[in-house]
């Protein structure tokens, strides 16, 4: 739990236990109540509510209703009163315990401190790949539109803030939740984690040039599960290339709106799907790297200019990500390395000599 979050709890606790008591005063009722409004305000200003403390906020509220009628009225003792008071009392303490279990088994976890020197930037890019059809899509004349996210070694600027997990986009949480199962709600908190990279930063001068990392990522998830791995790769002095490879992910955020992997149209009937799923992945990679040609060079307009080191590529895979990771080393000779990240291999190299068993 964060801090305001259990300094919330133990207001509530605190006043679950000198609230119903009858010598309690009307000025340790309202100061309850102050406490309990200056402790909610804290939390939502400056951690932000979520409804896993939902109880929590239910219990501010009606504990200042019970305070100002204790002090505006004078309730007669009787049986039903005590019993009621009882009861509510229960009810309290099992909310607050079901609070506390919400906030402590879904939390607003703190993403892994970078290992590296360098500060990390991001920059989110739409690319259209115009030699290639959509291949998910059966009969479309629709280009193939990926979702790009870039991590690069930066100069550091304290007045911009850190950016927020999964892009800070309910919508994409939501759609991510769902393709689970899950109700759509359940890790809308997501949108309250910080990752350690913040947009708009100068990419750095401490050298000429960067070399650079794809990352793929697995059937149904989504580049941002891998927020962690990429910016501390960053911070070692890579420029880091996430791609959401449209209608294998979960959720892909492009310029039109939200696409899912349940919104493709093609069943891919011949031969093993996953290998063509691959493959697809694989040039995926590709046709981003030849975009990074245009952005290195000034074709197109780009922070990245001059600064990537296309000599020096490496391409790493989650699961399927990892068999299309694979699939790119041994066919691509722009790639120099390559880790697979439990994934299976689909493919055989059409260069025997691109094998390297030392």
């Amino acid at each position: 739990m964060r801090v305001f979050e259990l300094a919330l709890i133990i207001v509530n606790l605190i006043a679950l236990i000198l609230g119903p008591r009858n010598k309690s005063s009307k000025t340790i009722l309202l100061g309850l109540t102050g406490l309990h409004w200056i402790a909610l305000a804290l939390h939502g200003a400056i951690e932000g509510f979520r409804y896993q403390m939902m109880f929590s906020y239910i219990f501010v509220i009606l504990f200042t209703i019970y305070a100002l009628a204790r002090a505006a009225f004078k309730f007669p003792e009787s049986k039903i009163l005590k019993i009621l008071k009882g009861f509510a009392i229960v009810l309290s303490v099992l909310s607050l315990a079901l609070t506390c279990l919400l906030a402590y088994a879904l939390p607003v976890f703190k993403l892994p401190k970078l290992t590296g020197s360098y500060d990390v930037g991001i920059q989110y890019v739409d690319l259209t790949d115009v030699k290639r059809l959509e291949p998910f899509l059966q009969g479309s004349a629709k280009k193939r539109e990926l979702a790009v996210k870039i991590y690069y070694p930066a100069s550091k600027d304290k007045a911009k803030p850190y950016a927020a997990y999964f892009h800070d986009s309910p919508e994409l949480i939501k759609t991510f939740t769902a393709a689970y199962g899950m109700p759509d709600f359940m890790f809308s908190h997501l949108r309250l984690v910080q990752t350690h990279t913040q947009e708009g930063l100068p990419i750095s001068d401490k050298q000429a040039r960067y070399p650079v990392i794809f990352f793929s990522h697995g059937a149904g998830t989504n580049m941002e599960v891998h927020t962690s791995q990429c910016e501390d790769l960053a911070s070692h002095g890579y420029i880091v290339v996430a791609v959401n490879h449209t209608y294998v992910s979960s959720a892909t955020e492009l310029s039109g709106g939200i696409v899912t992997d349940r919104d493709a149209t093609v069943n891919f009937d011949q031969g093993d799907p996953r290998e063509i799923v691959a493959r697809i992945m694989a040039d995926d990679v590709g046709s981003v790297i030849d975009k990074l040609v245009e952005m290195n060079t000034g074709t197109t307009d780009s922070i990245f200019a001059g600064k990537l080191d296309l000599g020096q590529i490496g391409v790493i895979g989650h699961s399927l990500g990892g068999a299309a990771a694979y699939d790119l080393a041994l066919n691509d000779s722009r790639i120099k390395a390559v880790v697979n990240l439990d994934g299976s291999v689909y493919t055989v190299p059409k260069d025997k000599n691109r094998i390297d068993l030392s």
